[in-house]
């Protein structure tokens, strides 16, 4: 809470108690007037009319003044106000008690109302006070000195009275230092305590934020393990079909051979035992290649994917894995070479990893009407291109975003696999200091572009 709003209600709340006091005040005075005129009527009757006509236009201004009182909630001039009524009535009393005479009433009674007047009226502190409550005892002091002449020093109950009125202006300037300086800390007080309330207001707003902060991580850290959890056993899942189905293959490969050794009915030819030697060898490598993905999917997360970097012609590796494509499958790759002889410092063998990934996905998705294509060019003169386009059914936005996480299988996309290919290929190329991307339109096909620096 800043001090102008602290001030504010510091100011509101004695004018609230300015009223109080002055309803209080006033009703006292309805009551102390009238009964004290019965008592006139008995003891003064020789100026019995004037103080009935002090007396009531008293009650009528406390009556007025109590019933406008009651219409409002604060005083604008609380001090000020409250002060008033005590100066009227003090000055009030004071005239009846000239008018009954000197030697009948307590002058001093008045007086002293007038100096609480004085002391309420003061806004300042208790030096003040007493001086505004000095002159007004000097007056009194005067008065009294000009209407006895040389009685004033003899007379014992003058002097009684203005003994009194010293103690009365005395202890009006300390209560007045006192209320004023119960004022500063009342202020204080107030703007300390809402201080301390803001701050801890505060700090309980931050920390229920930082608490909903918390469970909301908490929430996604949950949800992500509960995630990586369902992609592991999934991944187990694939892992163990995908090893499963060629050793099951390897397993009744090995079986006709074997019965064929052992029974002469079943013997086989050369030709069957090359074409079974052949497909057991290409699901042994299936099975390298496998376990070799897992491998590299560990050392990639643990930071140990090591590159041993060479001198290597680009233009030839791209040419020896497209040749071992045309020649193991069958398949005819048209080969766009628009720079030759591109030689850069780089892992050969991760690379051929990586292009050889790219193939199988292109000739595995792509239309089986026609070959993929592939471009090698140079971009810049430190940076090397390499464009692998297939014509299959192509990628939706959505499918582009899931590429490259680990276990992760398009869905609607022929083909089975442990989801790991596109993620190491990734990671090779960005440990190279490359990057790769995809353009894609559904119903055409894909282009992945591989851009990789000559010297990484």
């Amino acid at each position: 809470m800043e001090v102008q709003q602290v001030l504010e209600a510091y100011e509101e709340e004695v004018k609230k108690q300015a009223v109080k006091s002055s309803k209080v005040l006033c009703l006292f005075a309805m009551i102390f007037f009238p009964l004290f005129g019965v008592i006139d009527a008995k003891v003064h009757p020789e100026v019995l009319t004037e103080l009935v006509s002090i007396r009531g236009a008293l009650f009528l201004f406390y009556l007025g003044s109590f019933l406008y009182i009651r219409k409002i909630h604060s005083f604008d001039q609380p001090m000020m106000t409250f002060g008033f009524l005590i100066l009227v009535g003090g000055v009030g009393i004071t005239l009846m008690n000239y008018i009954i005479g000197f030697e009948q009433s307590p002058k001093y009674i008045g007086i002293i109302l007038v100096m609480l007047a004085a002391s309420v009226l003061t806004p300042k502190d208790g030096f003040h006070v007493f001086q505004l409550n000095a002159m007004v005892l000097f007056t009194y002091t005067f008065g009294a000195f000009v209407a006895l002449g040389s009685e004033f020093i003899t007379n014992s109950v003058l002097l009684f009275n203005l003994a009194v009125m010293l103690l009365i202006a005395a202890l009006g300037s300390i209560g007045a230092h006192y209320v004023h300086a119960s004022r500063e800390r009342l202020f204080f007080n107030l703007y300390e305590s809402n201080k301390i309330k803001d701050i801890l207001k505060n700090q309980m707003k931050s920390r229920k934020e930082s608490l909903e902060e918390l469970v909301a991580e908490n929430a996604e850290q949950r949800a992500a393990i509960e995630k990586a959890l369902s992609l592991r056993d999934e991944f187990i899942s694939i892992a163990s079909h995908e090893l499963k189905t060629p050793i099951a293959v390897l397993k009744t490969q090995a079986e006709l051979i074997k019965m064929g050794c052992e029974d002469e009915s079943m013997r086989l030819s050369d030709e069957d035992k090359l074409s079974l030697l052949k497909n057991m060898n290409t699901n042994l490598d299936n099975i390298s290649r496998l376990i070799d993905d897992m491998r590299d999917v560990t050392r990639i997360q643990s930071g140990n994917l090591e590159l041993h970097k060479v001198k290597a012609n680009l233009n030839d590796l791209m040419t020896r894995i497209i040749s071992n494509f045309r020649m193991s499958d069958g398949v005819q790759i048209e080969f766009l070479e628009e720079d030759k002889d591109v030689v850069g410092t780089w892992d050969a063998f991760r690379l051929e990893q990586v292009f050889v990934n790219l193939l199988s996905n292109a000739i595995k998705y792509g239309a089986k009407s026609k070959s993929p294509k592939v471009t090698l060019f140079k971009p810049s003169a430190e940076r090397v291109m390499v464009e692998i386009r297939d014509f299959g059914e192509g990628l939706s936005s959505e499918q582009i975003k899931l590429l490259y996480k680990k276990y992760t299988r398009i869905e609607n996309v022929k083909g089975r696999g442990l989801g790991l290919g596109l993620y190491i290929t990734k990671k090779i190329i960005e440990a190279h200091g490359g990057n790769i991307s995809v353009e894609s339109e559904v119903g055409k096909g894909s282009t992945f572009k591989v851009e990789l620096p000559l010297e990484s």
